[in-house]
């Protein structure tokens, strides 16, 4: 990676305030970038302020970044670190401005709330817009306090509170795209999207097993315990010609699901995003189960689903989010009826009954359909009509 350019110009680039670990270090960075790829193609070079680990900045695809990430133990508790967050991100984005002047628009995703109302302050007082990448709303059900939890109360108040006039929105589901626009806010749904061209398929695939994968962190979100369980159920006979890659997970939390574990499991625990990648090259199916009434289920959209079928591999999951949009039954995916550990039996009861053909199918249409919704360049215009000057307040 270069040192960051300096061949900005004011109102030429747009400045993205995310929290994600960028460049490649979690799903909401891979986002990031292709929103910056967006952001290109429409003609403007961008300027990311991130929290990557690696180093402080420098220059990834064109993109120049910034991180502000620092030794969480060093500034104590999370109030403290939010403050001091913004004291660096307004210091760092006052160095941006005297080497490249005002930014054309500024793009936000996922900051502390005192740090949104000052990118919004931000953006009033020069007149430009900001747009929110809005891609979850908590559920209680995901934290140990419920609502009395601190992430559950920001991000209830950023959404109802913090997210209004001058903010567009992203929103990365049909639930969060009706919400904001009941505000009266300019909303465009642009699902969990990725560069399909970096991604490859193993057309020669010929496994003597048929491999499930989930790869994750379920932080109360994935009922991955249900299609392990499920998993271990399946009859002796059945179970010899599947096997099951859980990454994201240690062997010690699986245990807890099921003891002892059979040999068809293979636990990874955490692995680099291009380890990941390469065992999803090598898989038939992704595994996901959430439960489809919560509210973090509507207003998410599961990336490791996309980043999946991008791969080649179909689904094993139930609908959540706006996944019905997308997925068929025995078209491009193998839905089960809901969340628990019979409705994941069921599901790999149906694909031990299927061909090497069958499966191969399944894969090749999940592919086609990752290809046709999720490239990032079938939202470029959507970003555009964002952008328009003639929409801004």
């Amino acid at each position: 990676m270069d040192k960051p350019s300096l061949k900005k110009k004011a109102g030429t680039y747009v400045l993205m305030i995310t929290q994600n670990i960028f460049p490649n270090g979690n799903a909401g960075a891979v986002r990031d970038l292709c929103f910056a790829k967006i952001y290109q193609a429409l003609g403007y070079q961008v300027a990311h302020i991130g929290m990557g680990q690696a180093q402080s900045c420098g220059m990834y695809e064109d993109v120049e970044f910034y991180s502000l990430h620092t030794d969480n133990r060093f500034w104590g508790s999370k109030p403290l670190r939010h403050i001091y967050y913004k004291k660096r991100l307004k210091k760092l984005y006052q160095k941006l401005r005297e080497k490249y002047g005002t930014p054309y628009a500024i793009h936000t995703y996922s900051v502390p709330n005192d740090s949104m109302l000052w990118a919004k302050k931000t953006a009033i007082q020069n007149n430009i817009p900001i747009i929110n990448d809005t891609v979850e709303w908590y559920s209680p059900c995901q934290f140990k306090f419920g609502c009395f939890n601190y992430h559950y109360i920001a991000k209830d108040r950023c959404n109802k509170k913090i997210l209004d006039k001058p903010f567009r929105i992203i929103a990365i589901s049909r639930y969060l795209e009706n919400y904001f626009q009941n505000q009266g806010l300019q909303t465009a749904r642009i699902p969990v999207i990725l560069d399909s061209p970096q991604y490859s398929t193993n057309s020669e695939r010929r496994a003597a097993r048929v491999r499930f994968t989930y790869a994750g962190t379920p932080h109360n979100k994935d009922y991955i315990h249900c299609a392990i369980i499920a998993f271990c159920k399946l009859p002796e006979q059945i179970r010899k010609y599947f096997e099951f890659e859980v990454i994201g997970i240690d062997t010690e939390t699986i245990s807890k699901f099921y003891s002892p574990l059979p040999p068809q499991i293979h636990v990874h625990g955490k692995l680099e995003r291009n380890n990941v990648l390469q065992i999803l090259y090598q898989s038939d199916f992704g595994v996901l189960l959430r439960p489809e009434a919560e509210r973090y289920a509507q207003a998410g959209f599961p990336t490791k689903v996309v980043e999946a079928m991008m791969c080649g591999c179909a689904m094993l999951c139930n609908i959540t989010s706006d996944l019905g949009l997308y997925l068929v039954d025995k078209e491009n995916a193998v839905l089960v009826n809901g969340n628990s550990v019979e409705d994941a039996y069921n599901g790999f009861m149906q694909i031990s009954e299927m061909t090497m053909a069958q499966i191969e199918s399944l894969k090749k249409r999940a592919r086609d359909t990752a290809v046709a919704h999720f490239d990032y360049r079938l939202y470029i215009d959507a970003i555009r009509q964002l952008l328009s000057p003639e929409k801004m307040r």
